[in-house]
């Protein structure tokens, strides 16, 4: 008996370290959608045609469980997060992630497909890309119980990296082709997650990744600054006054063992007592237990700086040491110089994250000599809440232009480049493709606009050059591809 207690122990414990960051524990088919059905239900949620949203391909949406780092960097969690993959896509597709904003409850997370971010990821799936939307960790109906990190950025990188993984596995089950292009967006929180992402790439798996391009909207950036600063306002009022109370309790959570060591209060219960006035010190942890239903955020002070106490409220303004902006500062995300495109997007009239600290942020990158940086502004003066959805068809719109795939006719470039050409360009009656002799046959696709092969040649390696006829088009746009082994190349020509 005590040697089966032994080997069963030794099999939990292989077990528990052979999981690896991205690693998935399970995935489920949880919906296929057409086109045209998802247009009817983008109308009905948000009052607009899907049109808008570029909808076009249908796709499969999958629930789906992955191992990712917990608080603490030596243990993992079990994550949730939803990924969407496109059917019948032409091309090889990009990797899109969205990340998602303020959730105080499980159903709100974009794990469930009827969320507004489950909505969204659906909508990136139609238009082309694998959709990627992490939960973070400790959120989500079948992630790891706990207490929600919100505004780490650590665990905000890590859970959306690990989902990317997590992702790749599932495409190629799946059989779902994909490039090496990774598209990083996402709102409010979510602004501060995709950013965190891209920060997080760039310093520590830059050759695992490359990231085309970040876009983080209506985001915080500078919290131990600006975002402090602003939650000190004694006039700010915000829909949103659970924000802070989310950080406080957030941070009591991550940050327990550097709380203890400044003999602070590192149990959650106590961090209230200390920091928040009566009655909304016990209010507050009924209010964020993502498995209670009361979210009677009402309750709150409409000022946040009114529910805490005095002596806080004193200390966190006349002391830039103070320990709560120091583990804010561990969370801003404005030390390093992004070597990505970066497009920041944000209302001028925003109060939940005034655009001053992207502005802040945005003249400490150009300082350190970050050369593709700016700032594109949601118009029409909306509130925080309001410029969601404008940023979203942004998102979108501003990731297709930094696409390069099969439908596009940008050429692709990389070490093993094929040295090829067409011409003439534009053409009436034929086009010639010349290319340098490789070892490899060459496969020539000439595709329209929308995708379809319209010829098709192979040629050996001994070959080094095809024509297609081209007098039975119709004039437009189409684009050649050249295949040569794992790589393809492709260029728009114009039919005359």
């Amino acid at each position: 008996m005590r040697f089966c207690a032994i080997a069963l122990f030794g099999l939990i414990t292989l077990t528990t370290y052979a999981q690896q960051r991205g690693d998935i524990l399970s995935y489920t088919l949880v919906q296929t959608l057409t086109a045209d059905s998802f247009d009817a239900e983008v109308e009905a949620y948000t009052g607009f045609p899907g049109e808008v949203l570029g909808l076009e391909y249908d796709f499969n949406v999958y629930e789906v469980q992955y191992y990712t780092l917990d608080y603490r960097p030596d243990s993992l969690t079990i994550a949730t997060g939803l990924v969407t993959l496109p059917i019948a896509y032409p091309c090889a597709s990009g990797i899109f992630t969205f990340g998602h904003g303020f959730c105080l409850k499980d159903q709100d997370a974009p794990s469930n497909p009827s969320s507004i971010y489950g909505m969204i990821i659906k909508g990136v799936a139609s238009n082309g890309f694998v959709g990627v939307a992490p939960d973070y960790i400790h959120l989500g109906s079948n992630a790891s119980p706990g207490f929600q990190a919100f505004m780490n950025a650590k665990t905000e990188a890590t859970s959306t990296i690990d989902l990317i993984r997590a992702a790749k596995t599932i495409c190629q089950n799946e059989g779902v082709s994909f490039t090496d292009q990774l598209f990083l967006t996402g709102y409010s929180q979510g602004g501060h997650s995709s950013f965190a992402t891209a920060r997080e790439i760039q310093l520590y798996h830059a050759g695992e990744f490359t990231v085309t391009a970040v876009c983080p909207g209506g985001g915080t950036f500078d919290l131990a600054g600006v975002a402090a600063d602003s939650l000190l306002s004694n006039t700010r009022k915000t829909p949103e006054p659970h924000a802070m109370c989310m950080i406080v309790r957030s941070y009591s959570e991550v940050y327990r063992d550097s709380l203890f060591n400044l003999g602070l209060p590192n149990d959650p219960v106590l961090a209230f007592d200390s920091i928040f006035k009566s009655p909304y010190d016990s209010l507050l942890l009924k209010i964020l237990d993502r498995n209670d239903p009361f979210a009677a955020v009402n309750l709150l002070d409409s000022i946040p700086i009114r529910m805490v106490t005095d002596t806080f409220r004193n200390q966190l303004q006349n002391d830039p040491n103070h320990y709560f902006r120091t583990l804010l500062s561990y969370n801003s995300l404005y030390d390093w110089t992004p070597q990505m495109p970066v497009n920041f997007v944000h209302s001028p009239v925003d109060i939940e994250n005034p655009m001053s600290n992207v502005q802040r942020v945005m003249q400490l990158f150009e300082d350190s000599g970050a050369t593709d940086i700016q700032l594109s502004i949601i118009p029409g003066n909306l509130s925080h809440v309001s410029a969601g959805l404008p940023y979203v068809l942004f998102a979108i719109e501003y990731m297709r232009t930094k696409r390069v795939d099969c439908l596009t006719g940008i050429e692709q470039t990389d070490a093993l480049a094929l040295d090829w050409e067409v011409y003439p360009n534009p053409a009436a009656n034929e086009l010639n493709i010349r290319w340098q002799k490789t070892a490899l046959s060459v496969e020539v696709n000439l595709y329209t606009a929308s995708g379809e092969v319209i010829a098709n040649t192979i040629a050996p390696n001994t070959v080094q050059a095809k024509t297609i006829p081209l007098t039975a088009l119709p004039a437009g746009n189409y684009v050649v591809e050249v295949k040569a082994g794992a790589n393809s190349y492709y260029k728009v020509v114009v039919k005359l």
